[in-house]
């Protein structure tokens, strides 16, 4: 399946959805890294709207479930 961005290259977010969920695509933007961690935006387009969300990602943490 082909990726759909918008005219600013950010992907539309309403374009993989199935069965009532939607997978939401986002594109990394200003990647800046750290000693520590990861400093990124996270960006996409819904409905023509240019939007997203700043992330801060620590290094060295290990995956794992909770237990609840």
């Amino acid at each position: 399946m082909e990726l759909r961005v918008n005219e600013n290259g950010l992907p539309i977010l309403d374009q993989f959805s199935e069965e009532g969920f939607v997978d939401c695509v986002l594109k990394i933007v200003d990647l800046d890294e750290r000693e520590d961690s990861y400093k990124f935006n996270l960006r996409a387009s819904y409905s023509g709207v240019d939007l997203g969300f700043r992330v801060e990602v620590v290094k060295g943490i290990k995956g794992g479930f909770d237990s609840v």
